[in-house]
Parts: structure tokens; sequence; C-alpha cells
């Protein structure tokens, strides 16, 4: 090649890659120099779906698979991360496989009342390229344009092999935008038939079957459910146990106790209710309940307004409840429920715990709510637990239950004294700390700065009195001559005076800085010392309450009051720049100071 100039050589190379690499494979970007060939790589990962979990759809991911481990290959220009795979519907994006790539890719993922929102996070992605064979394997949903545009952002693309479309490219992430769209009205316009369908079935008497109802055993060629004897007998004992007054806590407890079991799980405090507020029971088809203002996502319903359900009584529907006995059951539910005639709930009463929201959970945020327990020799725990862990299980949230008492000595013993020995304790901690951050601002003032201040504003006065009067010579002057020296000289004189005038205003504006400093520490003294004598040595429950709150953590309670929140914000400040203390902080700062309980 030594008889080649540069931009032979490129050439040369050029024509060498033309003829020899497959014009099908995907490019790759390739850099030329004259002594060697860099090949950057394209670091992409595919996704493979399949509807169901059936033999020959395990086949179809296999081949998915082998298809991309042979297309996305070093020669090809390509770095394979991984292949994520995933099992099930299109239209839903709860995928393991799905989630996993979209959080590698940088995205984070919230669900919030059946809502899907995405997040760009300051993750770096792992790839930069998502391969998908059909776009039908990637999603059908309309959620899909917003995952493209915060891909985007995070530079990572999309490429659909079916549809030669790489979301790279502008016009192409158009037409996908447009596609989806269409498609997913045109399966608005599918799934809206299916339920007018659904809708008239219900109006003819048609027992919906899928799913099966415990208690029961589906007939699809009658449209029936019959009673299954052992499974019957259960949902009779459930029944007995409630009109006998026991609450599901209780039922449950019993049941567990006695060895019985729901498909070879325990039964649930959640089925429980729903099996005793079940009307199918009694022999009756309840359909039109619920609703999904948003048809394709499976996870949203609606209960509609009771006026709306269809309840007719069936012959198609054993019968294993009375409706007397379930009458008489919904009453009892009710009554547990409500303690007035007004209805109002039992969990939250006209006279609200004054503990309600103060006690928080360190672990999930959530709020720790009030629980009893009666155990079987009478006695009762009360005790509070993290409505977060009570409401979505130990998965989300496994601080500890705390006893009631726990609680109830804390706030004894603040209110009796500890209170204002922590007050004033913090206090003169704090005031030492400003007094020795003022003796340290007061050290740097510099005597030699203060000097130079002096003598810059007297070589200031000098130029302008020199300044005023050459301008009285140059208006005397008739010499045009003169006249020009004299606008030189005053011209020269004019910068001198704007050089010592920017001197002048960098050193005072750090020693206006430091006095800044010195009369912010001076406005935290007083608003320290105003509250010297201020707090009581004892208080009332409900001035304490006033000031406080409980922060659960690993079994431990901490509380925190507004004392806290006063001392830590000047804490803070005091380590930062105390010339620059917004209005604002200040502002702050007084109104925890008249706040806090006298």
């Amino acid at each position: 090649m030594g008889y080649l100039n540069d931009m032979g050589y490129l050439f040369f190379c050029l024509y060498f890659h033309k003829n020899t690499i497959d014009k099908n494979l995907p490019k790759c970007i390739i850099i030329y120099n004259k002594h060697r060939k860099v090949r950057k790589m394209k670091k992409c990962v595919a996704y493979c779906r399949v509807s169901t979990n059936s033999e020959e759809q395990e086949e179809s991911y296999l081949h998915q698979k082998q298809y991309f481990e042979e297309l996305l290959t070093k020669q090809n220009g390509f770095e394979l991360i991984d292949i994520y795979a995933d099992k099930g519907t299109g239209t839903s994006f709860k995928r393991e496989g799905f989630q996993k790539m979209l959080y590698d890719a940088g995205l984070d993922i919230e669900y919030k009342k059946g809502e899907i929102n995405f997040y760009v996070s300051r993750r770096e992605p792992k790839f930069n390229y998502i391969y998908v064979k059909e776009n039908s394997r990637f999603a059908r949903n309309i959620e899909v344009v917003s995952i493209i545009r915060k891909l985007k952002e995070k530079g990572v693309y999309i490429v659909f092999i079916d549809l030669s479309k790489n979301t790279e490219n502008e016009e192409d992430t158009m037409m996908l935008q447009f596609f989806y769209s269409m498609a997913q009205e045109e399966s608005r316009k599918i799934s809206s038939r299916v339920k007018f369908g659904k809708y008239q079935a219900a109006k003819n008497g048609k027992i919906h079957l899928t799913g099966g109802i415990y208690g029961y055993e589906c007939d699809f060629k009658s449209n029936a459910l019959r009673a299954i004897p052992d499974e019957a007998e259960v949902i009779k004992l459930i029944y007995n146990l409630a009109e006998e007054n026991n609450g599901v806590r209780k039922i449950k407890k019993y049941l567990d106790e006695n060895g019985y079991s729901r498909n070879g799980k325990k039964f649930t405090e959640h089925f429980l209710l729903y099996a005793l507020q079940n009307k199918k029971y009694c022999g009756y088809n309840i359909r039109n309940v619920y609703d999904k203002p948003d048809i394709l996502n499976k996870y949203k319903q609606i209960k509609k307004d009771e006026s709306e359900w269809i309840i007719e009584k069936s012959d198609r529907i054993d019968v294993i409840i009375t409706e007397e006995q379930f009458n008489k059951v919904q009453e009892l539910i009710s009554r547990r429920r409500t303690h007035k005639p007004d209805g109002k709930s039992l969990g939250y009463k006209a006279s609200k715990s004054d503990l309600a929201g103060k006690i928080i959970c360190g672990e999930c945020g959530g709020k720790y709510i009030s629980n009893r327990e009666v155990y079987s020799n009478g006695r009762v725990r009360e005790f509070y637990n993290c409505n977060v862990k009570k409401k979505k299980g130990t998965k989300y949230c496994k601080n500890k239950n705390i006893d009631k008492i726990e609680i109830e000595v804390q706030i004894e013993v603040w209110r009796n004294g500890f209170y204002k020995k922590y007050f004033d304790s913090e206090r003169e901690e704090t005031i030492k700390k400003l007094i020795l951050k003022q003796q340290e601002i007061e050290n740097l003032k510099d005597l030699n700065k203060i000097k130079d201040i002096e003598n810059i504003k007297n070589e200031i006065s000098e130029y302008e009195n020199k300044l005023s009067n050459l301008l009285d010579n140059m208006i005397e002057e008739q010499s045009d001559t003169l006249k020009r020296v004299y606008k030189n000289k005053i011209e020269n004189m004019e910068n001198e005076i704007k050089v010592l005038e920017e001197k002048l205003k960098a050193l005072e504006s750090s020693e206006q800085e430091r006095e800044e400093k010195i009369k912010n520490i001076n406005v935290f003294i007083e608003a320290l010392n105003m509250k010297k004598m201020d707090v009581k040595e004892k208080m009332t429950r409900e001035e304490f309450l006033e000031e406080a709150d409980f922060v659960i953590k690993e079994g431990k309670i901490y509380t925190i009051t507004k004392s806290h929140k006063f001392f830590n914000l000047i804490n803070r400040i005091i380590k930062g720049d105390l010339s620059k203390i917004k209005q604002k902080k200040l502002e702050e700062i007084e109104s925890l100071s008249k706040s806090i309980s006298m």
C-alpha cells in the first residue's frame, strides 16, 4: 500500500467495503485511517413475545430468538447485549421482560390507579437499539407512542424489521405514530362490539362462567352453576360464623385452625368478605356490575351505580344460602361498619383519633392506622400498623407494627418536661454555633483591605478634581491642537477612574457580604432568644400533638416536632452561605419560631 497516497487509499478502502460486504446486512459505522480499520459496534437488544404458553408458541419463541442471534452478530457490526422475552397479550405492559428492557433503556414505569406513566431516569441506557421482528410482538397499545418518545430522549431507538421502520428516523417515527393510533382505534371498535354483546347476553339471562366461583362447578352445556357439595358446606359454614357476629378476621382464623383451604391455599379476608356479599349463593345472576373506561386496559375497572346492575333470580344457579340468611349477614356487616344511624364509618369516626395522620411509616411513607386484635382468652391488643402494608401486604412494606402503649409513653414523656429540655438544650447549642460562626466571620475582617478602600476613594477624588480642571481649560482653549491634547488626557483619566471604581466595587462587595452574614446571624440569635422562656414546662396532650409527628423506622419511634424542623433549618443555613439567604427562608424561620407552642 506504500505506493498509494492518502486519497487513493481511502477510495481503495471504500471500493473494497462496497464489493465484499453483503448489501442486505444492517449498516454499521466503519472508520478508516492509513494504518488500520476500526469498526464501531452498535449496542442492541432484541425483544420477542409469544401469545400463549402452548408448545407451538414456545417453538415460535425459539425461532425468533435464533433469528436475532444470527442477525445481530459482531460480523454484522452489532454487539447483542440481551434478548428479552415475554408470553402474553400485547395490549398490556405488565410483562416482566418488557419492563426489564425499558428499565435497562433508562426508563422508569409507574402504575397508578390503572394508569401507566413513563419517566426518563438519570440512568445511562445499556444499549441504543431495540430490534423487533414483528410490530405486533412489541405492543398494540397507544402507550407505545409515549414509549418511542421517551426512549428517543435517552438515545434509544426501535427497529421494526417487518415494517422496515427505525425510530431514529423522524419520518419513520411519524408513520409509526399514525400506524399505532389507527390500530388502537380499531381495537377500541372491536372491544366496544364485544362489550355490547356481553350486555345483551346479560339482559338475556346468560350466566358468566369464566373463572368459576368457589362452591360451584361450571356447566358450560346448559350455561349453569351447579353446587359442589363439599365446597357448598364450607360456604354455609362461613355464613353461619358471620351470622354469629364474627368478622372476617375471626372467620379466617377459625378456618385456618380447622384445616379448611381453597384450592390448597388458605382463605383470605378479601375472599371471605367477597363471598359474604355475593348474592349468587342465593341463586341470583348478577351482571353489568363493572365497566372499563379504557377498553384496552384490563387492570382498571370502575364499579357502576347499583341501579345499572342486572340482577335476576335464575333456576340455573343452585341455591346454597337462603335469602333470609344472606340479608341478615348483610345487616350485620353494615352494623359492624357503622356505629351511628347516620352511617359514619367506625374506621373514621366523627371523633377521629387525635393521632390520625400523625404516625408516618419511615419505610414507604404511608400512614400508620389504629387496629385491635382480640385473643381467644379475651385479651385485647391495640396497635398501629402501616396502611400500605395492611392493604397491599409485606411485598410493598415490611415495617413493624407498634403497640399503642409505646406511642402513648412517648407522648407523656415529651409533653411532661422533656420537650422543654430538648428545646432549651438545642437552643443553647445553636446559639453557640452562631456565635462561633460570627467570630469566624469577624476574624476575616482585613484591615489592609479597609485601608485599600480608603486609598482608592482618595485616588478617585484626586482624578475627579484633575478631570474638572482639564475640562475647564479645554473649554477656554481656542487652539484645536491643544483641544485634542486635552481630550486625550481626559479620556485616559476617565479610563483610570473606571479601573479604580471596579477595584473599589470588588473590595466593598466582599465587605458588604461579610456584614450581611453577621446581620443574618444576629437575626437568628434574636429569634432563638425570643423563645428563651416561652416553651412550657408541661403541655397538654392537644398542645403537644399540635407540635409533633411520629416516624416509625425499623420498629423504632422517632418523635419529630416543629422545634426539630426549626433547628435543622437554621443549622443547614449555617453550613451554607449566610450572605445569600433568601427572604423566603427567613420568613420560614420566623413562621416556625412563632408556631412553636409557648
